[in-house]
């Protein structure tokens, strides 16, 4: 059992990671990461292009997607971020929980008080 293998969520994508870096193994860190940004940015384009069938703002395409083939879209987006994360990191469920109550104070206009 890999240190990855466990039935939450970030123990799953460590587990894609992992089976990424088998399958197209990169000769470093940095070199790997560069790979995995690259395919967040395919998959926000697969978004923006459900988005546009979803609205029907391309008139050959028409509206030729659903709200839910675009929120599959969106879930591969985040995943492909979370699989770059943990090839950055060791932990990226702490770097994840770490930095999401930052976001979320800031977007609310919480003002801290330590």
């Amino acid at each position: 059992m890999t240190r990855f293998q466990d039935a939450t969520t970030w123990g799953q994508i460590g587990d894609i990671r992992l089976w990424i870096d088998k399958q197209s193994p990169a000769p470093d860190t940095l070199q790997a990461l560069g790979l995995r940004l690259h395919k967040m940015t395919e998959e926000l384009g697969e978004v923006a292009l459900a988005y546009s069938c979803v609205m029907g703002s391309d008139p050959r395409k028409g509206r030729s997607q659903t709200e839910g083939q675009l929120a599959q879209a969106l879930c591969d987006a985040i995943l492909a971020g979370q699989v770059a994360l943990a090839t950055l990191v060791d932990n990226p469920s702490a770097v994840f929980s770490q930095r999401l109550p930052a976001v979320h104070e800031r977007s609310l206009g919480i003002v801290r008080r330590d």
